[in-house]
């Protein structure tokens, strides 16, 4: 007795005997489908690298100065930012601060050699050489002796970031 899945005897047997299926037309479909899948797939990850956003390796130098730093801000806009030197929490978390608070907090601070501001990333270059001007401007006023923006990562590590302009270097800061 031949035993099968649907119920039916012999049926099982009849599939297998059956060589229409293994025929060579079924084979080189199968082959022509993975083909064009494959180059697809292939093509498509040739294309991925140009859909990502640029990498910050392609910036220059690196900022390795945060332990001497006096003054950390990651800026986000004129009413949200946070300060991460010195370190500002409620609990785990940075506390949200506004530009007045912040110049504030850099005036109270007894060193004024290196002040960083993180910088998140604009799409448009004269908002962000606004915000440069309008940062540099407002710090050199506090008599800090200089300024550098970075360029934000994930996190709050500032060591290693892209460095978008630096008071000590000419022409990459914007001034008013």
């Amino acid at each position: 007795m031949i035993m099968s899945w649907s119920g039916n005897e012999g049926r099982l047997c009849r599939f297998w005997a059956d060589r229409s299926f293994w025929s060579k037309s079924f084979w080189s479909r199968q082959k022509s489908t993975a083909w064009v899948s494959q180059a697809v797939l292939f093509f498509g990850l040739l294309l991925l690298p140009g859909c990502i956003a640029p990498s910050v390796a392609t910036f220059g130098p690196r900022f390795r100065e945060a332990a001497s730093a006096d003054f950390i801000v990651r800026y986000y806009s004129d009413s949200v930012s946070h300060v991460l030197k010195p370190l500002t929490t409620e609990g785990e978390f940075l506390v949200a601060c506004d530009r007045p608070f912040l110049l504030n907090l850099a005036g109270q601070q007894p060193r004024r050699q290196l002040a960083v501001i993180v910088l998140i990333h604009y799409f448009n270059t004269a908002d962000e050489s606004k915000a440069k001007a309008a940062w540099s401007e407002d710090l050199k006023r506090l008599d800090y002796r200089r300024v550098v923006f970075l360029l934000a990562g994930r996190g709050k590590q500032v060591d290693g970031l892209p460095i978008l302009g630096d008071s000590e270097i000419p022409g990459t800061v914007v001034k008013k």
